[in-house]
């Protein structure tokens, strides 16, 4: 009966202990590399802003271009584009 005690709690403090520990270890390098990267927008950018700095006719265009469906935030996003106001500009199977 010892040994089996003896053996959960090896096990229980290997579990914990790798976690305790593993902030110390180092970073993976996508971790790293994922890390490094800034913030998308510039300071002092205001969402209504960013949204204005990319202008798309229509959906054909955001779709030629790969960026639909568009959220409100995201660069080319307008309401215009949003008829049914859900907050997803060109979506998938959408008229426009």
């Amino acid at each position: 009966m010892r040994a089996l005690i003896l053996l959960v709690s090896a096990v229980i403090l290997g579990v914990t202990g790798g976690y305790g520990w593993s902030k110390w270890s180092k970073s993976s390098p996508a971790a790293v590399a994922s890390a490094s990267k800034g913030p998308s927008a510039k300071p002092g950018v205001t969402s209504d802003e960013l949204e204005e700095s990319v202008y798309y006719a229509d959906c054909a265009a955001a779709r030629a271009a790969g960026k639909a469906p568009l959220y409100p935030g995201q660069p080319g996003y307008r309401k215009e584009l949003d008829p049914q106001d859900t907050g997803i500009a060109c979506q998938p199977g959408a008229a426009g």
